[in-house]
């Protein structure tokens, strides 16, 4: 018996000491051991968690908090775009459209033929006082897009405000054409009356 427990106690050292050196612990602790993509999970749960955040914030129209949320939930690359977006839109709604234009610039060179943004971009740009800008993207999107009469009402809009009344005109004569219906070409009408006098 005693044969026995002398070759049991070294082997029993043994066990201990590997088990220290190699962070081995009992089942009911596992903070020594790392669990493969845990700690992505952990990040992702939390950014998630920011995201909810961000949109309640932004259903609320608190955008300056939803826009702090949002640059939070960033950190996971499959939300970047989405807080890209949803980012640029909160600073257009709080008005501040130099901050949303840069947002939205952003994303255009990853998209440049997405029309949404696009469209965002001719808004922001006009309403930075960047009429040249506007003007450009219009003319493109119209050139893609000559049914939608939404482009040609801000294209118009722009032209007008721009002092550009011939332009305005030959867009006006174009819409009319496609969309001669439409309530907003009396209006358009009106307004290029008041400008050339």
């Amino acid at each position: 018996m005693k044969k026995q427990i002398k070759v049991f106690l070294p082997l029993i050292f043994t066990i201990f000491t590997f088990s220290g050196i190699f962070g081995i612990t009992s089942c009911s602790s596992t903070s020594g051991i790392p669990v493969p993509g845990e700690n992505q999970m952990r990040i992702e749960n939390i950014t998630a968690a920011y995201f909810e955040i961000a949109e309640t914030y932004e259903s609320q129209k608190n955008y300056s908090k939803a826009i702090e949320y949002y640059k939070l939930a960033m950190a996971d690359s499959d939300l970047k775009n989405t807080c890209q977006y949803k980012i640029g839109r909160c600073y257009a709604l709080n008005k501040d459209y130099k901050n949303a234009l840069i947002c939205y610039r952003i994303l255009l060179k990853d998209d440049p033929e997405n029309t949404n943004l696009l469209l965002s971009c001719a808004y922001l740009e006009a309403m930075c006082s960047n009429f040249k800008e506007a003007e450009e993207i219009y003319q493109k999107l119209l050139e893609g897009n000559p049914q939608n009469p939404d482009i040609y009402k801000n294209y118009i809009s722009v032209l007008i405000v721009h002092g550009k009344k011939e332009k305005a005109r030959e867009i006006l004569d174009k819409m009319i054409a496609v969309f001669p219906d439409d309530s907003s070409i009396a209006v358009f009408e009106k307004k290029l009356e008041t400008a050339e006098e």
